[in-house]
């Protein structure tokens, strides 16, 4: 079942068979055909994606048939992310709202749903290269029962019967990449487990200890527990290293955290403990700063306020993460 997230190729064919809504594809893996198709398609921007897992980075949203061609160079023929491009996903490109869509499933059953937007780029106004997600919020903007209820019984309900009919039961943790358009929502990519930053987000929202709900899970009785989630907001900001993506320093000393109350989730990613016990730096994104709120403005306004009780050298973050 976890090949809905290591092949995409594979995901969209399941997609396709049962009639989850998902954007219209080709799959190549002979790259002279994939030039053939690309030199006679007309309709741009267009999607190339590897088909195998290239941590995150296998995605070209491509504006022209040029930039279409390199990304194909880069995919099939210099294979630049190895072996996870020797298929080629060619998909229209999706215009709409962005967001991740969560649920539990036991094989058969699914709980209620969560969602978040996250930000990939770097920097504010979404500019600069792509990083594993510089911050997250929940809900989303969009998110009310009538959407929710749309993409559970178009595309979750769907994805756990589809495998459970293929004999390939999904037990865990479903995150269904939406992207909704003035035509509904449609599937951009599946993956089988919690995301990040976005679980920074929505598990401060879960009601349950979420030990039981994985029991439940993988002992085939999510059915006999409810999964609920909080009404409030909830917004995380990710503290990374200065330079992160490319190169960045690490080793600095981490000052602020004991000034923080217990209505801030702190999440440590890149720290360790250096030889005199304190915390520094290690990685390129630090830390995530959580805060809840009745609203995402004020989840938000508090979030920045505890990260200026924060410091380390190099300190970079995005000062525009649900606002």
């Amino acid at each position: 079942a976890a090949r809905l997230e290591s092949s995409k190729s594979f995901a969209k064919a399941v997609m396709e068979k049962w009639g989850i809504p998902t954007a219209s594809y080709e799959t190549f893996n002979d790259p002279q055909k994939a030039i053939t198709y690309l030199e006679e398609l007309n309709t741009f921007p267009t999607v190339l994606k590897a088909d195998g897992l290239a941590a995150g980075k296998g995605v070209y949203i491509c504006q022209d048939r040029s930039e279409a061609m390199s990304a194909l160079h880069d995919l099939m023929v210099t294979k630049v992310f190895g072996d996870a491009g020797t298929i080629l996903v060619v998909e229209e490109f999706l215009a709409g709202w962005e967001l991740s869509a969560f649920a539990f499933s036991d094989g058969e059953t699914t709980s209620s749903l969560v969602a978040a937007c996250d930000y990939k780029r770097i920097g504010e106004g979404d500019t600069g290269p792509n990083t594993g997600g510089m911050g997250a919020f929940s809900p989303p903007k969009i998110w009310d029962e009538a959407l929710m209820g749309q993409i559970e019984n178009l595309v979750i309900k769907p994805i756990v019967q589809a495998m459970k009919t293929d004999h390939q039961p999904f037990v865990g943790t479903i995150f269904a990449g939406m992207m909704i358009t003035d035509k509904g929502p449609k599937v951009v990519e599946f993956n089988c487990r919690l995301g990040d930053p976005e679980t920074q987000v929505i598990l401060p929202l879960m009601k349950n200890d979420i030990l039981d709900v994985f029991t439940n899970c993988v002992n085939g009785q999510l059915e006999d527990i409810n999964v609920e989630w909080g009404k409030d907001a909830s917004v995380a900001v990710v503290l990374a290293s200065g330079g992160y993506p490319s190169g960045y320093a690490t080793g600095y000393r981490i000052d602020g955290l004991d000034e923080l109350t217990d209505s801030v989730n702190v999440f440590h990613a890149g720290t360790k403990l250096n030889s005199e016990g304190k915390i520094v730096t290690d990685g390129g994104r630090v830390l995530a700063v959580n805060t809840l709120g009745k609203s995402i403005g004020e989840a938000s306004e508090t979030a920045y306020e505890y990260i200026k009780r924060i410091n380390f050298d190099d300190m970079y973050y995005r000062k525009d993460i649900a606002k």
